[in-house]
């Protein structure tokens, strides 16, 4: 096909090199959008829906498939005649931990910058083959308006150095979330996920994802009548 001086032209022209730039922007944009698109979907699906594994008249408990991801994920929702203080006051209180968590053999404060931040290390102790497990965590505990208040625990390093005869948990997350329902009355959702190359066996896994949450929701709920 022939070039005409006119066609020569109009590529050289400024505004038709504009116009190709912008028609070029756009379709980057495309692109990387569609490309996280995919990646949101491949995730979603990877990690499953959630699953109602435990219900009754108190406490429900759920958990989600890791799927290729490694990231097993837990929560479990309650209501308790109290109020938002006390039952942050219980979070704030590392030291106890030990005697409402599940399996955990030792709790403390490490480093402390405000009442509702801070660094805290915690030691479990799990049915064989999990055994002795450690984490540094720090937490946070924020409000949401005057009706919801929120507690965020998530993994730290460079705190304590690991232990030869216990495994550190690379990563960690645990959140306990209150919200006023009523005069007294408050909604309680605990929530956990944590990355893991090793795939419990299935009496395990029932431990793990029923008991902790069950254990935890169960025995809060005494700490704040106590």
């Amino acid at each position: 096909m022939n070039t005409t001086a006119t066609d020569i032209r109009l590529k050289n022209h400024p505004r038709h090199n504009f116009i190709s730039i912008n028609i070029l922007n756009v379709m980057k944009r495309l692109i990387w959008f569609s490309g996280i698109l995919l990646g949101l979907i491949d995730k979603s699906q990877a990690q499953g829906n959630w699953k109602c594994i435990k219900s009754d008249d108190e406490i429900q408990v759920y958990y989600r498939e890791p799927g290729d991801s490694g990231y097993y994920e837990m929560k479990a929702v309650t209501h308790a005649n109290t109020s938002l203080n006390s039952a942050i006051s219980v979070i704030q209180n590392a030291r106890n931990y030990k005697e409402w968590m599940y399996r955990v053999e030792k709790s403390r404060k490490v480093k402390e910058f405000t009442d509702r931040d801070f660094i805290y290390y915690l030691v479990t102790d799990l049915p064989w083959p999990a055994g002795k497990r450690d984490m540094v965590m720090h937490l946070t505990i924020k409000p949401n308006g005057n009706k919801s208040i929120a507690s965020h625990s998530k993994n730290v390093t460079g705190i304590i150095p690991p232990k030869d005869d216990i495994k550190r948990v690379k990563y960690m997350y645990v959140s306990w979330k209150f919200r006023a329902t009523g005069k007294n009355t408050v909604k309680i959702l605990y929530r956990s996920n944590f990355y893991s190359r090793f795939d419990p066996p299935l009496w395990l896994k029932k431990q793990l994802f029923v008991q902790t949450p069950l254990h935890n929701l169960k025995n809060f709920k005494e700490q704040i009548s106590d």
